[in-house]
């Protein structure tokens, strides 16, 4: 009985150190939501197909004609809408960010006969943001490449708030190991010292960002250990394009 109670005791430790050790993933997709609607009748439009163009992702609207489409990476889509009996409908260049959910509706126009037209709709950037409750510096990578930085290092040093010292980053006046960082959604932030983490993601090229995410206040729950602030940097994703960039200082 002694035995038993032991190995019990013993998984019932185990069990508790894995939990206590797991990493709390950060969020390194968004996604989409929105709703399709009748122009005429102004009446949701159920079970509506939603396709993410070029990829396998997308959904069906429901009984109210709302969509979601989760764990879209980063980057600018082209949504298409095509249900049956209705004009096909293409929005154009929606951006989608990290932790951040992009709205778009459509409004779709009856026809009996599909006539092969494809209405065209430019996606409008949502520049105010109601809910949001975090102090946050977000940039994509076509705002990067026009900056004169070749490292998220660079890029940090650049922005309000952060101040270099002794070769170390502080944000709003915290210490250097108050600051988490996160890449792809991986923290990598010593949990003993704080420290060990702003060499590898600072010297992590800003051709590959994607999305750079700087929270300075108001984190959420999914971050943990931040004191100071939040470094999130989500990477390029491959294509089925070749690329190539070149650099040269003088």
């Amino acid at each position: 009985m002694r035995r038993a109670n032991l190995i019990t005791k013993v998984l019932l430790g185990l069990l508790v150190v894995l939990f206590a050790s797991s990493v709390v993933w950060a969020g390194s997709t968004g996604k989409i939501r929105g709703r399709v609607i009748n122009e005429s009748t102004k009446n949701p439009v159920p079970y509506a197909p939603v396709q993410i163009e070029g990829t396998t992702m997308g959904a069906s609207t429901d009984a109210e004609g709302e969509f979601v489409i989760i764990n879209v990476p980063p980057g600018k889509y082209d949504l298409i809408c095509a249900p049956q009996g209705f004009i096909k409908k293409r929005v154009t260049n929606l951006e989608v960010r990290v932790d951040r959910s992009a709205s778009v509706d459509f409004e779709l126009e009856e026809t009996a006969i599909d006539l092969g037209i494809v209405q065209e709709v430019v996606a409008k950037r949502d520049i105010l943001r109601l809910t949001e409750t975090m102090s946050t510096r977000q940039m994509t990578s076509e705002e990067i490449e026009n900056m004169p930085v070749t490292s998220v290092e660079e890029i940090l040093t650049a922005q309000v708030g952060i101040v270099e010292r002794f070769g170390e980053l502080h944000i709003r006046g915290g210490r250097a190991n108050e600051m988490t960082y996160v890449v792809d959604g991986v923290t990598i932030r010593d949990p003993l010292g704080g420290y060990g983490a702003v060499e590898k993601a600072m010297n992590i090229s800003g051709n590959v960002v994607e999305d750079l995410q700087i929270i300075k206040s108001g984190f959420e729950a999914e971050y943990g250990n931040a004191v100071s602030g939040v470094v999130n940097v989500t990477t390029k994703g491959g294509t089925s394009i070749t690329k190539g960039h070149f650099e040269y200082f003088t």
